[in-house]
């Protein structure tokens, strides 16, 4: 899952969200990282949450449609591609906030916890602020820039600027997958956190 997937599940709870936000850039044991608690618990959910995905039938079938063309990145594109299936449902989802507002909820938490942040998160915020980037997984346009953020960070070649397009071809597919695996992560937060 990605951020919009991370946040949307997270607790309505600065510090859990801020964990939520920075745990892949918090390394080693949760209780020896130097957070408050509330903080450690996001980490703990956002790690929860990649290990119930990553380990995930339904995630290991939506990566075969796009292996061939994606290889090792293939789940990194599910990710994103699954917060687009959140975006563009949102209303359902979250029928009492809209994207936008979540999103400047989201802003403010972080900005308001500027000082806790890792460096290279630090680093990123000023553009994923200016890029509304919880909203813009709404669109194409927003996942393709996704995409070419992520084909910039990456080490090793990859074909990331093509994973719209993967995306595109392979979307009813995709969709049906995660209608029927979304519920079950839902499921699993509700009853762990």
């Amino acid at each position: 899952m990605n951020h919009l997937a991370h946040a949307f599940l997270g607790k309505n709870d600065d510090e859990w969200i801020v964990g939520n936000f920075i745990a892949d850039y918090a390394r080693g044991a949760v209780e020896a990282l130097p957070y408050t608690v509330g903080i450690k618990k996001g980490i703990e959910m956002h790690r929860a949450i990649d290990n119930f995905t990553d380990t995930h039938d339904a995630i290991h079938a939506a990566c075969a449609f796009l292996h061939a063309s994606q290889h090792k990145y293939a789940p990194i594109v599910i990710d994103v591609c699954f917060d687009y299936f959140i975006a563009t449902d949102w209303a359902r989802l979250s029928p009492n906030n809209s994207l936008n507002d979540f999103n400047t909820q989201i802003v403010k938490v972080l900005q308001a916890h500027y000082d806790v942040l890792p460096p290279a998160f630090q680093k990123r915020l000023p553009m994923m602020i200016q890029n509304n980037f919880l909203v813009h997984y709404a669109k194409y346009d927003g996942l393709q820039f996704a995409f070419e953020s992520l084909a910039k960070r990456t080490k090793y070649d990859n074909k990331l600027l093509t994973a719209l397009d993967d995306f595109k071809q392979n979307e009813a597919a995709l969709k049906a997958i995660f209608e029927t695996f979304f519920p079950e992560l839902q499921a699993f937060i509700a009853s762990n956190y």
